[in-house]
């Protein structure tokens, strides 16, 4: 018997730490611009509602951070099935205007209802003509860095929604996708970020 109990205890703790660890994979944060139908040129909508191309930038992706820690564009890094929980970019304002708000998007491909991907968005600020989404924002000026992130409440009912929309509950890949940027002015900017130190940006004609 206490032979039974000394393997009991043994098997109990190689096991545990094993299936904590069998919630860590393979996770990666994939730039799609080049693989989507979208036009790689940014769109300005005037205060009129009018849409025009533009070749002007808004937003430079400085950094991508998951639990504290850099992660770069299409690299997988290993992490547990709640990594999304603490996702944060760092944006720069590369425009000549202050931002009041910035909407960014993310494609989810293996969260899939039929042919239909679903996905999340990080916001900053105060939405054009909307309250402001979580607390009080500053103005994010020309040339300053300000980060795009969830509050517990917002990934609790992401989370629970991408859950009943496709049934999947753990991501493995998560597509980086368009921008939308309010301007103090009251116009609009969307198309892709930036990319800091990725060769492979958008280039418009």
């Amino acid at each position: 018997m206490k032979l039974l109990i000394g393997w009991g205890l043994i098997l109990i703790i190689i096991v545990n730490p094993l299936l904590c660890l069998g919630q860590e994979r393979e996770r990666v944060i994939i730039w799609q611009w080049q693989s989507v139908t979208l036009p790689p040129c940014p769109i300005i909508r005037n205060r009129d509602g009018k849409t025009t191309p533009t070749n002007l930038m808004a937003l430079e992706v400085v950094n991508i951070l998951v639990k504290k820690k850099s992660v770069a564009l299409g690299q997988p890094f290993v992490a547990d099935d709640d990594w999304m929980r603490n996702l944060k970019v760092r944006v720069r304002n590369i425009s000549r205007q202050p931002i009041v708000h910035v909407w960014l998007h993310f494609s989810l491909p293996e969260a899939k209802n039929g042919e239909i991907i679903t996905g999340f968005s990080l916001d900053y600020g105060k939405r054009v003509g909307a309250v402001v989404i979580e607390g009080e924002h500053k103005l994010a000026l020309p040339g300053e860095e300000f980060e795009l992130t969830r509050s517990e409440a917002e990934y609790e009912r992401d989370s629970r929604w991408i859950a009943q929309w496709s049934g999947v509950t753990s991501i493995s890949r998560v597509w980086f996708g368009q921008a939308v940027v309010g301007f103090e002015d009251k116009t609009v900017w969307g198309g892709w970020p930036r990319m800091r130190n990725i060769l492979a940006n958008p280039q418009c004609p």
